[in-house]
């Protein structure tokens, strides 16, 4: 990371919410941006102390969801920005890969943390780009505080607003309405999924579920889930529910809190509206030397919608 330039960065107001996809100025997290190179950027982000979705834990280490949600609002920016998307295009992300090289950066002080992400827009050579959609692949180097933290590299599809009413017009149970949790489905304790505040808990047990099988508990009213509208299942949504039932299975395995290392995430289709998801761990996952692992998939009516890869560590002063 040019190490001059990144101190040049910028911290005194955000950029415009379009073009970041936010409908609220309170939920950009991205302030500035300078190119340093073809298809790459530094790109200059603030975090909060604290937020209603984006809560530290209770060791005080900085919610992993702000780092990807940090990271998708970099790409789209990036995108925009300094690699002529227009605005009004959709991105759908198709794939996540988050390393976290030092948990110990995300820990949160007296000030909000100053965050700048080396980034690359790379186009996917093997895929044709047309007016109306493109493919790349978003990568970047996480620095907190000025010091590095996490390498994150996202794959995503851009496609132009008539594109995406195209696919979207073909999706199945489009006139149905939304679909509801069985009256018997329990929520997950907050505590269990590293969560504080029980409404942002989207994980639900049926009573005579097997063991590791959850179901998506989603109020489409939520103001972090669903920031803006959405016609489908929010990726963000979709990844933090992977994150708590990964969170879940390891601190049940470790006994103590536990921090999020690794996780490789994978979408196959779009999870509608219309139909339960049901989060289902693979037992017993593959061992990892550096972390308790869960592998986990989603489906819906049967059919898979997204695979997750994650790894947890015991949290600093924890017992292994």
């Amino acid at each position: 990371m040019p190490a001059q330039r990144a101190r040049e960065m910028s911290f005194e107001r955000t950029v415009p919410r379009t073009l970041v996809h936010r409908a609220s100025v309170n939920e950009v997290f991205v302030t500035d941006g300078s190119p340093v190179g073809p298809g790459r950027a530094l790109i200059a982000a603030q975090w909060p102390r604290t937020h209603a979705l984006f809560h530290p834990c209770d060791r005080g280490h900085s919610d992993p969801l702000l780092l990807v949600e940090t990271f998708r609002q970099a790409g789209i920016y990036a995108a925009h920005r300094y690699n002529e998307v227009p605005l009004g295009h959709h991105f759908v992300f198709c794939d996540l890969d988050i390393d976290i090289v030092d948990p110990s950066a995300l820990k949160t002080g007296g000030l909000p943390l100053q965050v700048i992400l080396d980034g690359t827009y790379a186009l996917d050579p093997d895929k044709p780009v047309t007016p109306h959609r493109s493919q790349a692949r978003f990568t970047a180097e996480v620095e907190v505080a000025g010091r590095p933290c996490a390498r994150i590299s996202g794959g995503l599809i851009v496609l132009s607003p008539r594109a995406y009413r195209a696919l979207r017009a073909r999706r199945p149970g489009r006139d149905a309405p939304e679909a509801a949790l069985p009256p018997e489905a329990a929520p997950v304790a907050a505590a269990l999924v590293g969560r504080t505040d029980p409404q942002n808990v989207l994980l639900s047990v049926l009573p005579d579920a097997p063991r590791g099988e959850f179901l998506l508990r989603l109020d489409p009213d939520h103001a972090g889930y669903f920031e803006h509208a959405c016609d489908h299942v929010p990726g963000v949504a979709l990844i933090e529910a992977f994150r708590q039932a990964a969170h879940l299975t390891a601190q049940q395995r470790t006994g103590g809190p536990v921090l999020l290392s690794t996780a490789t995430i994978a979408f196959d289709r779009y999870a509608e509206l219309e139909a339960p998801v049901t989060f289902t761990l693979e037992e017993p996952a593959p061992p990892r030397p550096d972390g308790h692992r869960s592998r986990l998939t989603a489906t819906q009516g049967g059919t898979a919608v997204g695979h997750a890869d994650l790894v947890h560590i015991p949290a600093p002063g924890a017992s292994a």
